[in-house]
């Protein structure tokens, strides 16, 4: 038999797979219509249902492909993971049963939330959900032995620079991309401290007046940023019960008239309470406050700080890396990669995905500047400082090998593993044996195809 080039496009075999976990429908639809073996290879068989139930999966997904794959596409692809199958089979390739297990139950997690519970999944496909697990088991284990063997054929695939150039030089104009502005940058970012500092005043309020004797409404005069109580000592008058913030009211009214609390915290901010009396009905108590918020001197206490951070980095006592891991209150992901926030496509990123805030200060900047102390207001509704350094800034530009290396090598290889992949079906088809049925709708064009071999 003559060896014929097995077109298979990869992309639809990795989508194909994909269906395979995330649609129930690899059983349900067998129940309903009248099935039959449509085409065997070796001792795997793919049936009518198989076809069917995958195309009907890619029509419902409507817009969202940009292509929907016709029945002889779905067809050929499955007798290419069934070429998959025996070979590996033949090669003595195997999935441990603990790996088979993990994923059944994921698998079974996710259709069992998409059915609306377990009772709904066996009304959909008619059988007990053991049945069911035992579908999917055999399911799981042939698509792990096929993504084991694909992986067996393609792992050795690799590229020198010279075929990504190559493949580069050889693209059509059209197929070349517009890339937009992207940006690498990192910051050095602070939070006025709103909680750690201001709590810890008011701890050292609480011990001013519990150790040392001052008096609560001295220290309330100078200390709470309460004004309207602040100029009373503190003292906010009667209330009745159930009219204030219920963790300031249960802390009061545990305390003994004269008792300061510890501090505690509410969604206002941070308090210290004393109570002065309490009834059935209602208590009275002095209170020193801080709230969440920063205001302008804490800001501008910060940006002070900030400033002298930003100079020892310009003059050099202290490399911008360096500040990031001192001074930063960065997450820590983030703060772990020297700063780096763009870390969404390799380093760099678009820099319309920035957030907002951060544009102004960005849109002033060149490679290798590192920006003054900035206020900006993060995604989350925060105030911070940050001072940014742009490593690269590239404008918006024709792709190209120089600045887009990368997505070409990731096109180039996905090219050459498929002819890889190609080529090692086009060998394998040898060692198979492919039956049709006769009577099915595709056999006679996929006959002809497969048997000029």
């Amino acid at each position: 038999m003559m060896m014929m080039k097995m077109k298979i496009n990869v992309c639809w075999m990795m989508l194909l797979s994909i269906a395979a976990y995330t649609t129930p429908s690899f059983s349900a639809t067998k129940e309903q219509l009248i099935d039959k073996v449509i085409v065997s290879v070796d001792d795997q068989l793919i049936f009518y249902t198989d076809v069917e139930s995958e195309y009907t999966f890619y029509q419902a997904q409507g817009k969202k492909l940009k292509e929907v794959p016709t029945k002889q596409q779905i067809l050929e692809n499955l007798i290419a993971n069934k070429i998959l199958l025996a070979m590996a089979l033949k090669k003595g390739i195997h999935i441990k049963k603990e790996e088979i297990e993990k994923n059944l139950q994921a698998r079974l997690e996710t259709i069992i939330h998409q059915s609306g519970g377990v009772a709904r999944l066996e009304q959909h496909f008619g059988k007990s959900i053991e049945a069911i697990k035992k579908d999917l088991r055999t399911n799981i284990n042939e698509q792990l032995t096929i993504d084991r063997m694909r992986h067996t054929i393609l792992e050795a695939v690799t590229l020198v620079p010279q075929e990504v150039k190559h493949f580069y030089e050889q693209l059509p104009s059209s197929e070349i991309p517009t890339w937009p502005t992207t940006v690498e940058a990192y910051r050095l970012i602070q939070y006025p401290t709103t909680v750690d500092k201001w709590k810890q005043a008011l701890e050292a309020a609480r011990v001013e007046i519990v150790a040392h004797g001052k008096a609560f409404s001295d220290v309330a005069k100078t200390l709470s940023d309460d004004t309207v109580t602040a100029a009373n000592g503190g003292e906010i008058g009667c209330y009745k019960r159930g009219e204030l913030d219920p963790v300031y009211e249960k802390t009061a009214l545990s305390l003994s008239p004269g008792e300061v609390s510890q501090v505690v915290e509410t969604e206002a901010g941070f308090y210290l309470i004393q109570l002065i009396k309490k009834t059935k009905k209602q208590y009275n108590t002095r209170h020193i406050f801080r709230p969440h918020h920063p205001h302008q001197q804490t800001l501008e206490e910060l940006m002070q700080e900030m400033h002298q951070i930003h100079q020892d980095i310009i003059h050099k006592k202290t490399t911008f890396y360096k500040a990031v891991d001192l001074y930063s209150m960065d997450e820590k992901a983030i703060k772990q990669q020297n700063g780096l926030f763009t870390d969404h496509e390799g380093r760099s990123t678009a820099l319309e995905n920035l957030e907002v805030s951060m544009m102004p200060i960005i849109k002033k900047m060149t490679s290798g500047t590192i920006s003054p102390p900035a206020i900006y207001t993060t995604e989350t509704g925060k105030q911070a400082i940050a001072i940014i350094y742009i490593k690269e800034l590239i404008p918006s530009h024709r792709a190209n090998l120089e600045h887009n290396y990368d997505y070409f090598l990731q096109l180039a290889l996905v090219k050459k593993k498929q002819e890889a992949l190609e080529e090692w079906l086009a060998e394998s088809i040898k060692k198979v044996i492919i039956k049709f049925d006769p009577t099915y709708e595709l056999s006679k064009t996929l006959e002809e195809k497969y048997s000029n071999r």
